[in-house]
């Protein structure tokens, strides 16, 4: 059985703004944060973008104060949204370790590895009709894209020259921006290091045609769309 996936599937980023519209000065955080005054930075502050993750804003620092939960937004009046004219303290949820599999909203099929994990070099991503085996199996952390069948290895584009078509397949981790993605709530899989790029299926009539590459985003492309689906 699956489940609509529903939690945010990207590297936490906010950026906070001195002035309404995303204008003055701008300060951007990852982690957590406990005192913004105490870092040396205004803590009133007029707007808001979450560029990634999900995160508890705190009225006033040591996370007190109101608490507003905010995923993937823009905020260019962060008093009109809060009431508040300040931020305290701010924090990341940690992402739960949730499998899931990936399928394609145009054709169905689930992406999958192709090949064999003697030898990384030559195996592939593509995708497939359900199999129900693990190899369709995967789980996000931290950036990285996992196949469950070989959580030591993660998602990766192949080679150095990375250009729309370019293939997908497992390497180990190496904290390579090619390793990292982020995947948005319409299903798109962005390149952390070509944000332009996104999943797609190579398609044509040719033996490779399944497989996984990244290609420029479009957004009148279906197969450029993933549906995350727990297990």
């Amino acid at each position: 059985m699956f489940i609509f996936f529903v939690q945010e599937l990207s590297e936490p980023c906010i950026a906070l703004f001195e002035k309404v519209g995303f204008q003055g000065k701008k300060i951007e955080f990852t982690t957590e944060i406990l005192n913004l005054r105490f870092l040396g930075y205004n803590p009133r502050i007029a707007s808001v973008q979450v560029l990634g993750g999900t995160w508890v804003i705190y009225e006033h620092s040591n996370y007190r104060g109101r608490q507003i939960l905010l995923s993937p937004n823009e905020i260019p009046d962060w008093y009109k949204l809060s009431g508040c004219c300040q931020i305290g303290s701010l924090r990341p949820l940690l992402q739960k370790r949730v499998y899931f599999r990936l399928r394609n909203k145009e054709t169905g099929k689930f992406m999958s590895t192709d090949g064999n994990l003697d030898n990384l070099n030559l195996l592939r991503i593509q995708a497939a009709e359900d199999v129900d085996l693990d190899d369709q199996i995967w789980v996000y952390q931290d950036g990285f894209i996992r196949c469950r069948m070989a959580e030591d290895c993660c998602l990766t584009i192949v080679g150095n020259l990375i250009t729309p078509g370019s293939k997908l397949g497992l390497s180990f981790e190496r904290n390579e921006d090619k390793q990292y993605w982020h995947i948005s709530p319409d299903g798109r899989i962005y390149s952390k290091m070509k944000p332009k790029l996104v999943l797609d299926i190579k398609g044509g009539t040719q033996y490779d045609r399944d497989h996984v590459v990244v290609n420029t985003v479009n957004e009148e492309k279906l197969s450029q769309c993933w549906e995350p689906l727990v297990v």
